[in-house]
Formats: structure tokens, C-alpha cells, sequence
């Protein structure tokens, strides 16, 4: 495992609103907030974090109203009803796999947003909560597919997501993410991802409440493990598509920056030595902990270079600033943990993407539009994000010198 985190944001300037979105969705609730907020402004960024359903469910609709207006604060009171709603409709929708998994003899085991909140750690409402995510017993994993197809759903192909896992679909219900394992995770090291046999054979699963004998949870480390192969390891070089605070709620909500958390670090940092750093799991777990308790270092210019500041710079930057996004690109390009950040690391890159075969190159950058599309996609892209991800690593540099003040590139 390397001691390094692979991103390498810009500086960051915090707004008032910004400032007051983190300090609602992650710190104490007693703590005062009295700096003056755009209303709109603040809403809008508690929608593009994806935190506006936590925001609802942590203050209130009468608190939400009080400090961000009538209007602004009825808008996200409204999203987060809907959401709830979400979450009885896909409650439903777990109940029929657990049926299915009684009648296959399969054993089934929650992930991510299923998990938590059939767990109550997550309150209804707080998370988007799309898609099913279901870990199959492999040796009754056909019986388990033939049940869903009679129940009438349809399979669905998620590799234009990157997926490894077979989609079932059912217009009515919603759509279920059956997975062969849980990618990012390996239980013990050089052993490929951890499959529902190796959850139970070493105790980390728990009965699913309510859902009869086939039907599990995954424990807590295992949670917070895949929430942090998913959200660093799997789409940590897009956060513009995948909210990475979504991935800290979660976190937090397990507990991630309690007292807990130190051990729950230790357990999970061997089963991700693959897919994220040693820094990275420790930046994730002091972020944690710093937005619980509502420090008011991670917004200050002097701390910046601190990993967990690191990380949220990372996280704001990639949602809002399309220059940071346009270097992001190029990390796509070569799989697998990254921690080399060098301008040879770029130039490898854009060079080895050329070879790539077609269908992954058009996950990357979309599908090809005829012969002109195609060479488009297969140089002229590659090369912009090579072109960008170089400027940005020598930009990087220049502002690294010492003595030379820097306010932030960008603000949120």
C-alpha cells in the first residue's frame, strides 16, 4: 500500500454557503452559523453535493426555513418527502428479492444504500437511494436470476457504467444491481474481490430485519470499505458525476469519524491495499472526523496542504470547476490504483489509450459517431486531456514554490 493520495486539487476559496452546507449536513447541530447566506446560492450547492435530503432530515422543516429561507428551505423539504417515498417503493423491492432468494435457495446479502437504511443507519430520506445493490451466492446464483426473470423482470447490460454486475429491471419496481462480488474488497491480500462465502465465513454478515432466511446485511467495516473502493477507487477521477460527499455521509453515518472509526481503519486498510492508499484511508477518516466536529480548519487557507483538506478540495473542486474536471480525464486512462502524478505518468497515458480496444475507449468518452467520430474519440480527446492534466501538473508546481501567495483558484 503507497503512502500517497492520487489527486492533486486546486486550491480552494470556501463561501459562506458552502460553508454553512458542511456545517449542517456533517457537524453539531448546536454549533452557531453567523455569517450572512445567499439563500439560493446555498440550496443550490446543497443540491449538487447531494446533500439537501441530509440537510432535511438533520434540521428539520421549521429549522431549514428559520436559516434558509421560506422558499429555499420548502424546496428541499419537499425532495426530501420524495425521497422518503423512494425508500418505501425500494423497500418494496428488496422484499421481492428476498422472496425470490427464499424460493432459490439463495443467499443474498444488502449493499450500500439498501443496507443502511434497512439498518436505520441512514434516515429515510437523507441518501438517494436509485438502484438495488445485491451480492448473490455464487453456486445458486443462476437459480436466483431464473426467479427474478419469473417475477418478470428483465436483464439489463450496465457495462456502459463500468458495472460489473448483471442489471434486473422491472418498469413498476425499479432496478436491481445483482453483484458476483463486492469490487474493491479483498479479505485477504493477493486474493481476488470477496465473495458472498467469504463474508459469511468470516462473520460479516448479519440478518437482513425482517426478510426472511436468505436475506443479509453486510456488516459496518464492510460497508464503510466499499463505500470508500466505490467512491475513491471506482469514481474518484469523476466526482462531477458520482458526488464523493455522498461517500462521506455515508461514512460519518457509520461512524467512520467516531471513536470507532481509528479501529475500523485498521481493519478495512489491508482489504483495500489495492484499490486506495494508506494516505487515502487516512484522509478520509480525519475529513470525517473534522466535519463532525464542525472545525473550522478545513476552511482555512493555512491548513491546506492537510490530507483530509485535500481530499475535500478534491471533492468541491471536481464538482464545480471544469478545468480541474478536464484534467481529471486523463487519470481514466490507465485502471487500477494511481499515485504517479508525474508528466511522464500523463504522457504514458495518452499513449497507451491509443491502443485500447474500441469498446473501452467509447466507455470512457461515449460512443463514436461513424470513422471521423472514432479518431476523434481515439486521439483528439485523449490528447486534450493530456494537454489539459500537463498544464495543470506544471500550474501545480509554479504555485508550489515557496513563498508564493496563493488565495485559492477556485471558489465555492
Amino acid at each position: 500500500m503507497t503512502a500517497h493520495i492520487r489527486f492533486r486539487p486546486p486550491r480552494v476559496r470556501y463561501s459562506p454557503e458552502m460553508c454553512w452546507v458542511l456545517l449542517r449536513a456533517f457537524g453539531p447541530l448546536s454549533a452557531a452559523f453567523e455569517s450572512p447566506l445567499i439563500h439560493a446560492r446555498a440550496m443550490e450547492l446543497a443540491q449538487l453535493f447531494n446533500l439537501g435530503g441530509r440537510l432535511a432530515a438533520r434540521l428539520g422543516k421549521a429549522r431549514l426555513a428559520l436559516e434558509l429561507g421560506e422558499s429555499c428551505g420548502a424546496t428541499l423539504w419537499r425532495a426530501f418527502q420524495v425521497g422518503v417515498g423512494r425508500v418505501l417503493h425500494r423497500r418494496e423491492l428488496a422484499d421481492t428479492v428476498a422472496k425470490a432468494a427464499d424460493e432459490a435457495r439463495c443467499g443474498v446479502v444488502f449493499l450500500k444504500s439498501m443496507a443502511l437504511h434497512l439498518t436505520g443507519i441512514t434516515a429515510a430520506g437523507a441518501r438517494d437511494l436509485a438502484d438495488v445493490d445485491v451480492l448473490a451466492e455464487t453456486a445458486r446464483r443462476a437459480a436466483l436470476e431464473d426467479a427474478l426473470r419469473s417475477a418478470g423482470f428483465r436483464t439489463m447490460d450496465l457495462r456502459s457504467r463500468g458495472e460489473s454486475a448483471v442489471g434486473f429491471f422491472e418498469p413498476s419496481r425499479g432496478t436491481i444491481d445483482l453483484h458476483p462480488t463486492v469490487p474493491g474488497l479483498r479479505l485477504a491480500p493477493g486474493s481476488s474481490f470477496a465473495e458472498f462465502a467469504d463474508l459469511r465465513q468470516t462473520g460479516l454478515l448479519a440478518p437482513a430485519p425482517g426478510m426472511g432466511g436468505s436475506a443479509w446485511v453486510a456488516a459496518p467495516p464492510v460497508l464503510a470499505a466499499q463505500a470508500l473502493a466505490h467512491g475513491i477507487g471506482h469514481h474518484g477521477f469523476d466526482p462531477a458525476h458520482y458526488p464523493l460527499l455522498r461517500m462521506v455521509a455515508d461514512l460519518v453515518d457509520l461512524g467512520f469519524g467516531g471513536e470507532a472509526g481509528a479501529a475500523t481503519g485498521e481493519q478495512i486498510r489491508p482489504w483495500l491495499e489495492a484499490e486506495l492508499s494508506e494516505a487515502e484511508v487516512q484522509a478520509a477518516r480525519e475529513l470525517c472526523v473534522a466535519l463532525s466536529a464542525g472545525d473550522p480548519e478545513l476552511f482555512s487557507g493555512a491548513s491546506h496542504d492537510r490530507p483530509a483538506v485535500k481530499l475535500l478540495r478534491h471533492i468541491l473542486a471536481g464538482s464545480v470547476d471544469p478545468r480541474y474536471q478536464r484534467v481529471l480525464r486523463v487519470h481514466a486512462l490507465v485502471p487500477g490504483l494511481r499515485s504517479d502524478r508525474s508528466l511522464a505518468f500523463i504522457l504514458r497515458a495518452g499513449w497507451r489509450h491509443t491502443f485500447r480496444p474500441r469498446e473501452d475507449m467509447e466507455l470512457l468518452w461515449g460512443p463514436a459517431r461513424g470513422p471521423m467520430g472514432h479518431l476523434h474519440k481515439r486521439f483528439v480527446e485523449p490528447l486534450q486531456a493530456v494537454a489539459d492534466a500537463a498544464r495543470h501538473r506544471l500550474h501545480h508546481g509554479w504555485q508550489a514554490l515557496r513563498g508564493r501567495r496563493h488565495d485559492g483558484d477556485v471558489e465555492v
